[in-house]
């Protein structure tokens, strides 16, 4: 009876606006050697190798090394694997509360590109943590999207998005379910940043209900990059 599910991205454009495709960009994670991830990290200033992973953009080819102090590096392949920019998110503030937690909240980076406006992408951080009580177990995650600039700095394009959410309790011999799932779509309309619209989808799953007598009712917001947010459903 699980839940877990990430970004999608699909396409509402306008016919007239709709040259290509705008979506999230998904990166896969690439098997690398001991000796290749001993090569990444020499080039960085610090690489936690334990956390660290490679990820592939397949359009245009880039890779991407992320791990958990947290930083984002961008390299190219030709012989080898090339440092090309490095985004450090070791200081950054997250301002969101995360209201169920068993222990402090990590940051993390989530790994995907999500796109702000021609030529603009974005990162998800993710702050989030595990919860467990008496009789059952929480998640909450919360993400600020910030912007990757050219030059290695970065910038908050969205924050305090709730991106995902769990419940179970069990309890004499029942067990309970409730997801929140956050997708994303993006519009051009003609402005310097895409507009956004994110769809909460939640499901409510009582025990001894087949899944596909499930509660399930989604709400959805339009956001735009750099805008103060409407109303938005937060995880419960």
């Amino acid at each position: 009876m699980a839940f877990k599910s990430w970004f999608a991205a699909a396409l509402l454009l306008s016919p007239p606006l709709a040259a290509q495709e705008i979506k999230a960009e998904i990166l896969s994670r690439m098997a690398v050697s001991p000796a290749e991830l001993a090569e990444i990290c020499r080039q960085l200033p610090k690489c936690d190798k334990d956390s660290g992973g490679l990820f592939k953009r397949k359009s245009p080819e880039a890779y991407y090394f992320i791990d958990h102090t947290p930083q984002l590096a961008r390299f190219t392949k030709g012989s080898a694997y090339q440092l090309k920019q490095r985004w450090d998110f070791a200081d950054y503030v997250h301002g969101s509360e995360i209201t169920r937690a068993a222990s402090d909240p990590r940051l993390s980076i989530h790994s995907a590109l999500y796109p702000l406006g021609r030529g603009q992408w974005a990162v998800a951080l993710i702050k989030g943590a595990p919860d467990w009580f008496s009789g059952g177990a929480a998640t909450e995650e919360k993400a600020d999207f910030v912007q990757l600039n050219s030059d290695g700095s970065h910038q908050v394009a969205l924050k305090d998005i709730p991106f995902y959410y769990s419940l179970t309790v069990k309890a004499c011999f029942q067990e309970d379910e409730e997801t929140q799932i956050l997708k994303t779509s993006y519009r051009n309309t003609g402005k310097p940043y895409y507009q956004w619209q994110a769809t909460y989808t939640f499901t409510q799953w009582p025990t001894h209900t087949p899944e596909n007598k499930a509660t399930v009712y989604t709400e959805k917001q339009q956001l735009v990059p750099f805008e103060p947010p409407g109303l938005r459903p937060d995880a419960r």
